[in-house]
């Protein structure tokens, strides 16, 4: 289960990487870096090492950062984040337990 929590991390990590390269601009969650060479370039400089380096340093080469991160995951669902916390109050839905 570990690895499924951690490829979910670094899937967001890696679109808001990709995202910043193509030049998007606005939320993360509108971000479609498809068709852009810029990022696909980066994408394949970063699989092109394949498990020649650890993995912390590939995802350098991507990301800028050897550490994975909550921020991307976080940043792309905050508009429904925000959307169930105001659906919660017009309800009188209380989230958690008493």
């Amino acid at each position: 289960m570990i690895r499924y929590f951690v490829r979910t991390l670094l899937q967001f990590q890696f679109l808001e990487s990709l995202c910043q390269e193509s030049g998007h601009t606005g939320p993360l969650h509108r971000c479609d870096f498809s068709g852009s060479v810029a990022a696909g370039a980066k994408l394949t400089e970063m699989l092109n090492l394949g498990a020649s380096v650890p993995w912390p340093k590939a995802l350098k080469k991507l990301t800028g950062t050897e550490k994975m991160s909550t921020k991307p995951i976080l940043e792309f669902f905050q508009p429904l984040q925000e959307w169930l916390k105001e659906e919660n109050m017009k309800n009188g839905d209380r989230v958690g337990w008493n």
